[in-house]
Formats: C-alpha cells, structure tokens, sequence
C-alpha cells in the first residue's frame, strides 16, 4: 500500500473522511484502504484570559490515504461528496 493526497473542500475534510469510510463499507472495499489521515496539531492559546486547546489542520483541503489504487476504490472516494479528486495526475 502507497500514500495518496484526495482533494477535499476546505473545511470539510473531516466530513468528507467519513464519509469515505462509509463509501468503502457500503461497497465492501476497506480491505484496499489501510488509513485515512488528516494531520492535525494541537495548539493552545490565551483568550479572554483563559487557555483555550483547539486542533488546527496542517494542510486544510487535503486528507492522505493509505490504499491500494484499486480502480473501484478510486471511483468511489471520486463520487463522494466534499471530494474534489486527487493530488497528482490522472
């Protein structure tokens, strides 16, 4: 298994993952998808006084697979909504 870049809309990378994984179930391909990743980093600021935690996305618009580039798990994570297709060449 390699690692992918999938395009997602900004913002909606978390929402677009799951449903991938949703996709991939339905259709019984999980076994060509190893990891779906989105790098995240915990940062922790002051605000009105008080230390606020929050997650920031280290590449916002962008979720990282590790599969196999089965042409049907290709097809399916293409057609899921949030998806704007992959980093990279056809």
């Amino acid at each position: 298994m390699l690692w992918y870049v999938i395009k997602a809309v900004s913002g909606r990378e978390t929402r677009a993952r799951e449903n991938i994984d949703i996709q991939l179930r339905v259709n019984n391909l999980t076994d060509h998808v190893e990891e779906l990743l989105i790098p995240c980093e915990r940062i922790t600021e002051i605000k009105r006084g008080k230390k606020v935690t929050s997650e920031r996305k280290l590449y916002p618009g962008y979720i990282y697979a590790k599969m196999t580039p089965h042409h049907d798990v290709l097809e399916v994570i293409r057609n899921v909504d949030g998806i704007t297709g992959f980093l990279g060449g056809d």
